[in-house]
C-alpha cells in the first residue's frame, strides 16, 4: 500500500534534516514538502533541531485551476486525485509571521495565469529542494 510505510518515511526523512542540521558540511539546506497548513508546518519544525537556524518559507501561491492543469500533464502515481486539489485549494493557509516558529523571512512567489501559462508577478530567488555542501561553494 501506498501509505503503509508514511509514519517510517517521516521519521527518517526528518533525521535527515536534523544530520544535515547538526552537520558542519552545510551552509544551507532546503526540504521540499507541501505544508498546506500551520498544523503540517508545526509538525515538521517542532520535530527538528532549530537552535541557530533561520527558516525561510518560500510559498508558491498558484490557483488550483493552474495545479489542476498541471497535473493533467502527470501520469501514474505522479497524477494526483482531482478532489485533492480542490480540497487542498480551499484549505490552504499561507506561511504568517504571527506561527509559533519565526521566520527570518517568507518568499511568496505568486503567478498571474495567462492564457493558460504561469507568470510570475513576483520573481524571487529559489534553488531547488537539495542541500548545498560547503565545500561545493568555492568551486
Amino acid at each position: 500500500d501506498y501509505f503503509s510505510h508514511e509514519d517510517e518515511v517521516f521519521r527518517k526523512w526528518i533525521d535527515t534534516i536534523n544530520f544535515a542540521i547538526e552537520s558542519s558540511a552545510f551552509d544551507n539546506i532546503y526540504v521540499d514538502a507541501t505544508h498546506i497548513s500551520r498544523n503540517s508546518r508545526k509538525k515538521t519544525l517542532s520535530r527538528l533541531n532549530l537552535k541557530h537556524v533561520d527558516i525561510i518559507p518560500v510559498w508558491f501561491n498558484i490557483s488550483p485551476e493552474t495545479c489542476l492543469e498541471r497535473n493533467d500533464m502527470r501520469e501514474g502515481r505522479a497524477f494526483v486525485p482531482k478532489s485533492v486539489i480542490r480540497r487542498m485549494g480551499e484549505t490552504i493557509e499561507p506561511p504568517s509571521h504571527s506561527e509559533i516558529f519565526k521566520y527570518k523571512d517568507i518568499i511568496d512567489y505568486t503567478y498571474e495565469r495567462t492564457d493558460k501559462k504561469p507568470k510570475p508577478i513576483k520573481e524571487q530567488t529559489f534553488i531547488p529542494a537539495k542541500m548545498t555542501p560547503k565545500k561545493l561553494k568555492s568551486q
